[in-house]
């Protein structure tokens, strides 16, 4: 798995589900069955798009490994 390059994300507010599971060190088929099945992952939930993309609150998922709820 790449790692995540902050640099090129850091004026973001959403992200897609590959940045995502990039940076809480899981894969987009992780994010995608939790999604599935309990509607979110880890308490968040992500952003439908009218084009059924998915986008995650980037603020959220930073949040979440700085150990904040």
């Amino acid at each position: 798995m790449a790692s995540f390059n902050r640099k090129t994300e850091v004026k973001l507010k959403y992200v897609n589900n590959k940045v995502a599971a990039e940076m809480l060190g899981v894969t987009v088929k992780t994010l995608q069955w939790h999604t599935s099945v309990n509607g979110g992952y880890l308490g968040m939930t992500p952003t439908k798009l009218p084009n059924g993309r998915i986008m995650w609150e980037k603020e959220k998922i930073e949040a979440l490994l700085r150990g904040e709820k």
